[in-house]
């Protein structure tokens, strides 16, 4: 299960980096660039499951994965979910009327969607960027506990862009890199 988590993780950052294609030029004075998406839970699960096999081992899951993915049945969580206590649902995140929605499910999509987390992110790079460095601040919240949990991961594409426009080839030879985590308690 910890494997298929960290896919879904995995492919929830890659989604944020293909969103985040933005010409940074070394010009600018300053550079702060923003990101802001959200992505639900359940909307990422189903593109991984409707998603064919073939298509999945190329963007570099192993078989192992996908089939423990594609074996998570969705609504099974919920319905765990649904016995915990008000008590406990409550420090996960969710609000009354979330809490009346997991004891009264009937199954609907429209139930399903807004009972699954939503992950809002957003990346922002600070500073002028140079030739050198820049510094990136990724910050992520839930809006309450996701059913599927997971290692958290982070990558980043680079792309450098020639003054016409295109994409220039470049190498980088050496990479530095610090995190910060603050941790929130409910």
């Amino acid at each position: 299960m910890k494997k298929v988590c960290s896919c879904f993780i995995m492919l929830f950052c890659f989604l944020l980096i293909f969103e985040l294609a933005v010409p940074v030029y070394a010009a600018e004075a300053t550079a702060v660039s923003l990101q802001q998406t959200a992505v639900n839970e359940f909307d990422l699960y189903n593109s991984i499951i409707n998603t064919p096999e073939a298509t999945l081992l190329k963007q570099g899951y192993t078989s192992d994965q996908i089939e423990s993915f594609k074996a998570i049945n969705f609504e099974d969580l919920i319905y765990q979910r649904a016995q915990f206590t008000d008590f406990k649902l409550k420090a996960m995140g969710y609000s009354e009327e979330e809490i009346n929605l997991l004891r009264n499910y009937n199954g609907s999509y429209v139930e399903t969607r807004a009972l699954a987390g939503t992950l809002s992110a957003d990346i922002n790079i600070i500073g002028t960027p140079s030739a050198y460095g820049f510094v990136i601040r990724y910050e992520w919240s839930w809006n309450h506990s996701p059913f599927i949990n997971a290692t958290d991961a982070m990558g980043i594409r680079w792309l450098a862009f020639a003054e016409d426009g295109d994409t220039a080839d470049v190498s980088t030879g050496t990479s530095y890199t610090k995190v910060y985590y603050k941790r929130f308690k409910y």
